[in-house]
């Protein structure tokens, strides 16, 4: 990432910084950095197995879709923690999200039949459901996404 682009916020105890190539293979042997290093601090296996449904969705998001025409890129990781959450902060210079926000998690009211559902689609509402304070902006060509995991709620 180019020197412009800052990583992390002050808040929380710094866990792991990674620049992560545009690449899904670099993105499973980022997820082992992540397991490995939710493993330093005292969290529940539970709050493990979430971490790594949450950053797999977004950053798999990031690769197929901010990067999709735009070609080769990095994505910059940040986490850090405090006693009741994990903080992450994420940063790629491809597309935009469309109209620069988060997409809306349609939440059905029925559950509809499953020879009707597509096939991919989900990860977003994945998201949306499991981290709280989910926010996107976009700023100097980056985009920037932020949230928390809240270890509290699954201890």
């Amino acid at each position: 990432m180019p020197s412009s682009t800052r990583l992390g916020a002050d808040h929380g105890t710094l866990l792991l910084k990674l620049i992560i190539p545009n690449d899904p293979f670099a993105v499973r042997d980022a997820l082992r950095k992540i397991s490995d290093a939710l493993q330093k601090i005292p969290v529940s296996g539970e709050f493990q197995s979430t971490s790594q449904i949450v950053l797999a969705e977004a950053l798999n998001n990031i690769v197929e879709h901010a990067y999709d025409t735009v070609g080769s890129g990095q994505i910059g990781l940040v986490l850090r923690h405090t006693d009741q959450d994990l903080q992450v902060e994420l940063r790629d210079q491809g597309r935009p999200m469309p109209d620069q926000i988060v997409p809306t998690a349609d939440r059905p009211r029925q559950c509809p039949a499953p020879e009707t559902l597509p096939e991919g689609g989900f990860g977003w509402k994945i998201i949306d459901d499991l981290a709280q304070d989910l926010n996107y902006r976009r700023e100097s060509g980056d985009n920037i996404l932020k949230f928390r995991l809240s270890m509290v709620q699954m201890a």
